[in-house]
């Protein structure tokens, strides 16, 4: 460009051939582009790579950019929960817990929460004491100041029987929130409860 037309390409011409290169499948090209001209090496440039690598099923630079990402002294945490998905979906484990980091956060249960456990108790559960699959939501904050946050909802337990139907929800995603599978203990007694082993319930979840 500079020696044809005498221009020198600016961030917004490097950005569009980024974008190009990276639609048409091209990320180890887009990613040499970043590293060889002015495009910022920030998170929404490292993200938007990575979305391109699973658009086309292609993590060429996936585990060089996850170097760059991890060693960050405050790494973005969506761009650790989107490594950790890509990893995971290709089975990577190693590369899976290189990239997992422990963060404080905060959790909070909601009320309703505790009315549809009691609800499904009396209507479905019974005594039946068998362990129940929950869906959390974990929502990551960029700002250092600001906690990340866990939540459990209504939503999060099964649906009751007078609930269920032949059409499944619709789901809307929020890529400011990911889903946080888990499992529920769902004990009869104070005793039962007491005698739970948090150690043997993790080693048995692995």
């Amino acid at each position: 460009m500079a020696d044809k037309h005498g221009l020198s390409p600016k961030l917004e011409h490097c950005a569009c051939m980024m974008g190009l290169l990276g639609q048409a499948g091209h990320v180890e090209e887009a990613y040499e582009l970043v590293q060889n001209t002015i495009i910022p090496h920030d998170s929404i440039i490292w993200g938007t790579l990575l979305s391109y690598g699973i658009i086309h099923r292609n993590l060429g630079p996936t585990d060089t950019i996850s170097e760059t990402i991890t060693t960050l002294q405050d790494p973005n945490m969506g761009l650790c929960i989107l490594l950790l998905n890509i990893y995971a979906s290709a089975r990577r484990w190693q590369e899976s817990g290189a990239v997992l980091q422990f963060v404080p956060f905060q959790s909070a249960v909601d009320e309703a929460f505790w009315h549809r456990l009691s609800s499904l108790k009396l209507n479905k559960l019974g005594i039946d004491d068998s362990p129940i699959s929950i869906t959390g939501s974990y929502a990551p904050c960029s700002r250092s100041q600001v906690s990340n946050h866990s939540t459990l909802l209504a939503e999060s337990l099964p649906p009751e029987p007078s609930e269920q139907s032949s059409t499944p929800p619709i789901s809307r995603g929020n890529r400011n929130k990911c889903s946080v599978l888990g499992i529920l203990y769902n004990t009869n007694t104070l005793e039962s409860f007491h005698a739970l082993d948090e150690q043997i319930l993790l080693k048995a979840e692995k």
